[in-house]
């Protein structure tokens, strides 16, 4: 119809909730990795998880698989 607002709405919602993991990434890595001499796992394991949402969102954006699912 013409109308722009959803675009807009998905743009700022998109990266308010890029913002906010990202946010959430650095307060797990000053609250829980803080202490590299007793244990790595926690940094570990938040690498890990960041590692997959950058994966994640790289795919999501590939033609391959907006072609797939066209809506």
């Amino acid at each position: 119809s013409g109308s722009k607002k959803h675009g807009y709405a998905l743009l700022f919602f998109a990266l308010l909730f890029y913002g906010l993991s990202i946010t959430g990434t650095v307060l797990f890595y000053v609250y829980y990795a803080h202490d590299q001499s007793a244990c790595r796992l926690h940094t570990f394991f938040i690498s890990f998880n960041m590692c997959l949402c950058v994966i994640l969102s790289i795919i999501s954006i590939l033609p391959i698989v907006r072609e797939h699912n066209s809506s």
